[in-house]
C-alpha cells in the first residue's frame, strides 16, 4: 500500500476514532474500510446507469485504462 498522509476536522476524526475502537479495528483500518465502500457504491452507480469505460473516464478525469484495470 502507498502512505497517504489525510487531514480531519477533529470531530470527524474524533467519531471516527470511536467507531473505530467499537469495531476493534484502529482508525487506519477503519478509513481504509470507509474509503472501499465509497468507491464500491460509486462504481456499482457507474454500472447502474450503464456508463462506457470512456464516459467513467470523463466523469472522473481518469483515463479509461484506468477504469478498466
Amino acid at each position: 500500500m502507498t502512505p497517504y498522509t489525510l487531514t480531519l476536522p477533529i470531530q470527524l476524526q474524533q467519531e471516527a476514532e470511536k467507531l473505530a475502537a467499537l469495531q476493534g479495528i484502529s482508525l487506519d483500518e477503519f478509513i481504509l474500510c470507509a474509503v472501499a465502500e465509497k468507491v464500491a457504491t460509486l462504481n456499482q452507480r457507474n454500472d447502474d446507469r450503464g456508463l462506457s469505460p470512456n464516459e467513467i473516464a470523463n466523469e472522473y478525469d481518469i483515463s479509461e485504462a484506468q477504469v478498466t484495470d
